[in-house]
């Protein structure tokens, strides 16, 4: 009975009845106690306290247009829903020709109730000040009492509206996307949950910059809902379609509302269809829709919407999400929240490493496929080194068969030109997931690198060796170990003529990475600073191993809860 007082109230008294009759059925007894709800709801919507907040119906409020609030002229109603009517308007005063967007109050619910949660939209705009949300420029109350606010006017479209009429790639969107995680981050930021996301709040302009609107009905974190933006008589701050478990059991949100709500309106963004098909839009109806096992979105992909992303047929849609973002969405969409991404910025790191072609965090870990993402972001140097392996193979066995035919005729050379093809043939192993062998071809070089350790131009290929088996080891899951190869390669490197400040870097780097792995945060913070000076210094700041090491860096600080400077690394 709640759920359907819920969404009657959210309408207008005219579609009452046909919602009720809708949502209860052949229920009698259920349709007459609801009936007796809303006639209640009706007889107090019009007995306010400050009966002067009513902005009325549309009509009323088309009225206004022309009227003048401030220094502002009404020129068009844009709108009107939830708490508040929004007017496009112009500067009266000829100061200066400015288009801005005003928000009113709409009659529905308590006065009282209706202005403080106006007003506290107002301070949780001015608190916002970020590129991708809707800037606050000036608030006050009219002389008839009635408070507003004044915004910029965004000009664009809800953002699944604009990526289908602009046909953007699902890389595209993906990147658009992105400008929707930093504005929720920021308000998250300051303590701020939205509560209502969803296409119609997310509006992308002609230039191709996202803009979030709509906080009237966002929440700050550790409030009681008593103190904040709880809508009035009942209503549930929220689109039931795109609502999180828990705010659909009327439970206590958090960030991780908004995450859910993100999955949401991602899902629908490259799929073309929300994830659940529900009866009705009351909360329990979409509740029990919600509660079912999560679809993949490459198995419900539709047609249209591989036409709108530029793919020939809906096969090669399904194709392109499954996999790695059907794991990123499902796991925003999981209803258990201690399973969802942490956080906003989590979600959207996987969805970064996605279009970087990195490993992401959703997808089950494993060596092949670590591998495997490596190979596809370097296929064009795999391919080359793999015809070059046989050759190299062949090079080996002869050396081999030299060296056992003449052991005596096997000079320092020999050994170095030994121990380099190993090296390489060590890297193709790891190319191929072998790390066993790949360690062992290693070990080999080590001890053809020992019979003249002190040979000055050994230094390069020993070294590389070195840092090779450190390397593996830290994949091996022995941090020890791989502590003490990669110090020794780094004091090799340092002492050895010719050799370059980005190379030192990225060795630093490694041997951040192996205190990383062995738990010491403090330690790996402290190498992943002074590689990234190391990287300054040698002027290879758009190296791929210093953006490999920011990487690293970021994924450190994170550990360590500081999400804000991981977030500074990008």
């Amino acid at each position: 009975m709640r759920d359907i007082f819920d969404l009657a109230a959210d309408a207008s008294p005219d579609a009452w009845d046909a919602i009720v009759a809708r949502e209860s059925g052949d229920d009698a007894p259920l349709r007459d106690e609801v009936h007796k709800l809303l006639a209640a709801f009706r007889h107090n919507a019009m007995d306010f306290d400050d009966a002067k907040l009513d902005v009325g119906n549309r009509d009323e409020g088309s009225r206004r247009v022309g009227t003048t609030i401030a220094n502002y002229r009404l020129t068009r109603l844009v709108g009107s829903g939830g708490m508040g009517a929004v007017y496009e308007a112009i500067r009266s005063d000829g100061a200066f020709d400015h288009r801005v967007a005003i928000k009113l109050i709409r009659a529905r619910g308590g006065g009282r109730e209706l202005a403080a949660r106006f007003r506290r939209e107002r301070q949780i705009l001015a608190a916002l000040e970020h590129r991708n949300i809707a800037r606050l420029l000036d608030g006050g109350t009219t002389s008839d009492g009635e408070p507003f606010f004044v915004m910029e006017y965004v000009e664009g479209m809800p953002i699944n509206k604009y990526c289908d009429e602009h046909h953007l790639t699902i890389d595209q969107r993906l990147l658009l996307f992105r400008q929707v995680f930093a504005a929720v981050e920021h308000a998250h930021g300051k303590l701020i949950v939205h509560r209502d996301l969803k296409p119609a709040n997310v509006l992308v302009a002609h230039d191709g910059s996202v803009k979030l609107l709509d906080f009237g009905v966002a929440k700050l974190l550790g409030a009681q809902d008593g103190d904040e933006l709880t809508t009035v008589a009942t209503s549930r701050p929220f689109t039931p379609e795109y609502a999180s478990p828990e705010q659909l059991r009327d439970e206590p949100v958090s960030a991780a509302s908004d995450v859910y709500a993100l999955g949401v309106v991602l899902f629908e963004l490259l799929s073309g269809r929300r994830p659940y098909d529900a009866p009705s839009r009351s909360p329990m109806a979409v509740l029990r829709a919600v509660e079912a096992e999560t679809p993949r979105p490459s198995a419900v992909a539709t047609e249209l919407a591989a036409r709108a992303a530029g793919e020939s047929d809906v096969t090669r849609l399904r194709h392109r999400l499954s996999g790695e973002l059907d794991n990123i969405i499902r796991k925003a969409l999981r209803p258990d929240v201690a399973t969802r991404y942490s956080s906003v910025a989590h979600f959207d790191d996987d969805v970064r490493r996605y279009l970087a072609g990195l490993p992401v965090s959703a997808q089950p870990d494993s060596l092949r496929y670590r591998v495997g993402k490596f190979t596809r972001r370097h296929a064009a140097g795999v391919a080359a080194v793999s015809a070059l392996i046989l050759g190299l193979i062949a090079a080996l066995i002869l050396m081999f068969m030299q060296v056992r035919r003449a052991a005596a005729e096997r000079d320092w050379q020999a050994s170095i030109s030994a121990a380099t093809r190993l090296e390489a043939a060590s890297s193709m192993k790891v190319q191929r997931g072998d790390l066993a062998s790949s360690d062992s071809l290693l070990q080999l070089a080590d001890r053809l690198c020992a019979t003249r350790a002190d040979r000055a131009d050994v230094t390069a290929v020993c070294v590389q060796v070195l840092r090779e088996r450190g390397v593996n080891a830290i994949w091996h899951g022995d941090p020890a170990r791989a502590d003490s190869l990669l110090r020794g390669a780094l004091a090799a490197a340092r002492a050895a003529p010719g050799t370059s400040m980005a190379m030192i870097a990225a060795m630093t780097s490694e041997l951040a990475q192996a205190r990383d792995a062995a738990g010491d945060l403090a330690g790996a913070e402290q190498l992943y600073r002074q590689a990234s000076t190391l990287f300054t210094q040698g002027g290879a700041n758009l190296s791929p191993d210093r953006v490999g090491m920011l990487g690293w860096f970021a994924l450190c600080l994170e550990r360590q809860g500081r999400l804000a400077e991981a977030d500074s690394l990008e």
